[in-house]
C-alpha cells in the first residue's frame, strides 16, 4: 500500500470517527519495523514495547514515540586515506560492511544500543579491523594481490560476526568487500619513473651487447678475410 492510499484511510477513518483525537497512526513501509517507546502523559510505566510493528497500518497511543527500522540489507560504506602499509606506504581504499538487522528484534536493538547502534557500536571496530589488515600487508600484495583481498575480507568478516555475537547486538553480518587499493599520486608516478628507468637500463644494456656482439663479429671477419 503506497503512502497516498495510506493518508486517504486514515483520512478516511478520522472523519469517520473511528480513530480518536488522542491516536495516530504507525505505518511502517515494506522492508521496515517499528518500535514502539511507551511515554506515559501523567503515570503508569513506559519503556520499549516488545514487539515490532511490522510493515502495515496499527495503531498507537498519543503518547507513544515510533522509531522505523529498515530490516533490509543495508551497506555501510567506510573511507581510509593515507593508511599505512606494511613497508610505510599510504594507500587509500573505501571498506564496505553489508549488515542486515534481525527481524523482530528490533524493539531489544532499540533498547540497548539506540537508533544509532553502528555509529555507537560498530563503526570503530568496523574501521580498527580494517586498518589492522592492511597494515600486515606491504603494498604489493595490497594492490596486486586478489587472493590477499579476499583473505582480508573473510577475516574481517568473522572477526565482526564474533564482535556482534559477543556483544548481542541483534545484527547480521552479511559480507565486507574491499576497494580497490591505490597509493598517492605521487608514489604511482615514483613508480612509473622507477619502472621506465629500469625499462631504459635494459635497453640500453641490450643495445650494448648487440654493439659489443657486432663489433666482436666484423673483428673475426677482418680475422678470417686477413688470413685468407
Amino acid at each position: 500500500m503506497n503512502k497516498i492510499i495510506k493518508l486517504a484511510l486514515i483520512t478516511f477513518l478520522a472523519l469517520s470517527g473511528l480513530i480518536g483525537c488522542g491516536d495516530v497512526i504507525v505505518s511502517p513501509d515494506g522492508g521496515e519495523e517499528a518500535v514502539l517507546v511507551k511515554k506515559p502523559l501523567f503515570f503508569g510505566l513506559g519503556g520499549v514495547h516488545p514487539e515490532a510493528i511490522p510493515t502495515g497500518l496499527q495503531y498507537k497511543a498519543f503518547t507513544t514515540e515510533a522509531f522505523y527500522y529498515n530490516i533490509k540489507p543495508m551497506q555501510s560504506t567506510e573511507q581510509f586515506t593515507d593508511l599505512f602499509t606494511s613497508d610505510n606506504v599510504p594507500v587509500s581504499f573505501n571498506a564496505f560492511l553489508h549488515v542486515q538487522l534481525n527481524q523482530g528484534k528490533t524493539p531489544t536493538l532499540h533498547e540497548k544500543f539506540g537508533p544509532k547502534w553502528y555509529e555507537t557500536k560498530v563503526k570503530e571496530v568496523f574501521r580498527t579491523t580494517v586498518r589492522s589488515f592492511a597494515k600486515q600487508h606491504p603494498i604489493f600484495k595490497l594492490t596486486s594481490s586478489q587472493e590477499v583481498i579476499e583473505e582480508g575480507q573473510v577475516s574481517i568478516h568473522e572477526e565482526l560476526k564474533k564482535y556482534v555475537e559477543e556483544e548481542g547486538i541483534p545484527v547480521e553480518i552479511l559480507k565486507v568487500v574491499i576497494g580497490r587499493v591505490t597509493p598517492p599520486e605521487k608514489v604511482v608516478t615514483q613508480t612509473e619513473e622507477t619502472a621506465a628507468q629500469k625499462q631504459r637500463y635494459r635497453t640500453e644494456t641490450e643495445r650494448a651487447k648487440a654493439e659489443l656482439a657486432r663489433k666482436t663479429a666484423e673483428e673475426n671477419r677482418a680475422i678470417s678475410d686477413k688470413a685468407y
